[in-house]
């Protein structure tokens, strides 16, 4: 394999990799923007009870820690890409 074919499936598995990192970021945005609704809703609601609250509070602090490693890992997948490989 010559150092063309390399850089050109290199490339090619990068982008695909950004394309999927994109997707997944993008399914977990649509996932916290009704928990921040819902916890909105409960916070005004005096019946909701604090466990319940907890739980989607906690439900929304996985998803956050999931997004910003995602979001890492494009940083990461965009600065290898932005470099010469092969």
């Amino acid at each position: 394999m010559n150092t063309y074919d390399c850089t050109r499936i290199l490339t090619e598995v990068m982008n695909l990799n950004r394309q999927l990192l994109l997707l997944q970021i993008e399914k977990i945005e649509d996932e916290i923007i009704p928990l921040a609704d819902i916890i909105k809703q409960f916070s005004d609601s005096p019946s909701m009870k604090a466990e319940n609250i907890k739980s989607i509070i906690s439900e929304a602090g996985r998803k956050i820690a999931r997004l910003n490693s995602l979001k890492h890992e494009l940083f990461k997948t965009e600065a290898i890409a932005a470099t010469e490989i092969c």
